[in-house]
């Protein structure tokens, strides 16, 4: 699973790396929701996959919650990066803390822990000092 792009978009592509990449890195808890079919449903601990280049995700569980609450189905990521990219601040939807991997070649995840189901004690343990 890597992202193939040609033409006028690898061009744009390698911009928005460009300009990410002046960005100071942040060690963050991020989410994503990837949308059913995408991954295999039955990862379990141990497994690795790569995640598209310049894979975008939220520092927010509360708008991961809100998208399964809309009725969404996929599999909710809660992934631990050592050097996301904060670039919320040029997005149009800044309350979304958006944060972006800084990767052409794609990002290799490992599954640490798996569960079916996700709730929000799930989403948002470890966002704060008491829970940590």
């Amino acid at each position: 699973q890597t992202l193939a792009l040609s033409g006028e978009a690898s061009e744009l592509a390698w911009f928005v790396q460009q300009a990410a990449e002046r960005l100071p890195e942040e060690a963050i808890t991020v989410f994503a929701v990837v949308p059913k079919g995408r991954l295999r449903a039955d990862l379990r601990a141990g497994d690795t996959f790569v995640l598209p280049a310049l894979s975008t995700f939220t520092a927010d569980p509360g708008i991961i919650w809100r998208i399964i609450e809309s009725g969404a189905t996929g599999i909710v990521l809660k992934v631990h990066l050592r050097s996301a990219r904060p670039t919320w601040r040029f997005s149009i939807c800044p309350e979304e803390q958006e944060r972006m991997v800084v990767d052409m070649i794609g990002v290799k995840l490992v599954v640490r822990r798996t569960r079916n189901g996700t709730s929000p004690h799930f989403l948002f343990r470890g966002q704060d000092i008491a829970s940590r």
